[in-house]
């Protein structure tokens, strides 16, 4: 199992208070559903609050490699 740091920028750190978390997964599926389930509904309500509706996952993979 690996330590993952996830780092929140702009509207995501906006909208969730924090700049990042750490997590424990075995492979980026696992930590995208953790992500999924910690933050989701959370960002959902703030983000509808804002007037934005989202349809489907809300997280999506950037990578710099």
């Amino acid at each position: 199992m690996a330590s993952v740091i996830v780092r929140f920028y702009s509207l995501w750190r906006h909208h969730l208070g924090t700049d990042s978390l750490t997590l424990q997964a075995d492979n980026i599926d696992e930590a995208l559903s953790q992500l999924e389930g910690k933050f989701g509904c959370q960002l959902r309500e703030k983000l509808e609050t804002d007037g934005i509706r989202l349809d489907g996952k809300i997280l999506t993979i950037r990578s710099s490699f």
